[in-house]
């Protein structure tokens, strides 16, 4: 099963994540605001004691990455296109890149087939790109930035509180009735509307 951790011992600002994929075997990661590479080391000796000799017989190692957060001002230049994480292509409140990556090099390929056909690859002929994809995701993208910042600075004691609420049956019905996989910001509005919530959310709007 799917295990997910929050906390500002576990992941600052974030969440640590472990993944069975088979048995014995388990993908695991962690996002953080501030030294990722240290929590993860620590989450991994809480939760995993013995991933030092499991990753020497697998010839595994300790990645780390910044990952974008929000999109970038302009992603067009004369015969460039910046797309998926280039592009800050990347969801907000996760961090995962590939379906808004796709999209972005849906627009990308049109915008660059047009460019073809016309034989020009100016920085006015590439500006369509970014009236394809922007009004798709920027929205979306800003929300979730604004909620993952704001839910970052709160403490331990205000994430269990949230989650005391959103547990609640009411609650948990509304947000499975807006929740995408790919699209967040029809949860988080919802949320933000409810009465009993609002105030909570009242320091992130």
């Amino acid at each position: 099963m799917t295990s997910v951790y929050l906390g500002n011992d576990v992941a600052p600002g974030a969440f640590a994540w472990k993944v069975p994929v088979a048995d014995s075997v388990a993908r695991v990661g962690l996002l953080a605001d501030k030294n990722p590479k240290d929590y993860l080391v620590r989450f991994l000796d809480r939760y995993e004691p013995d991933w030092k000799d499991l990753a020497c017989e697998c010839g595994s190692q300790i990645e780390l990455r910044t990952i974008v957060q929000g999109p970038i001002k302009k992603s067009f230049h004369h015969r460039v296109l910046a797309v998926g994480e280039a592009a800050g292509q990347v969801k907000t409140t996760t961090g995962g890149g590939i379906y808004y990556g796709l999209l972005g090099a849906d627009a990308a390929v049109e915008t660059i087939d047009k460019a073809f056909k016309k034989g020009c690859f100016s920085e006015t002929t590439f500006s369509t790109y970014e009236k394809m994809w922007k009004p798709v995701m920027e929205k979306e993208l800003n929300i979730g930035l604004t909620f993952r910042n704001g839910l970052g600075s709160w403490s331990d004691a205000q994430i269990e509180a949230l989650f005391e609420k959103v547990l609640q049956k009411k609650i948990l019905s509304l947000a499975y009735q807006f929740a995408k996989f790919d699209w967040h910001s029809g949860v988080i509005n919802s949320l933000f509307r409810l009465p009993n919530l609002r105030n909570m959310f009242a320091q992130i709007a």
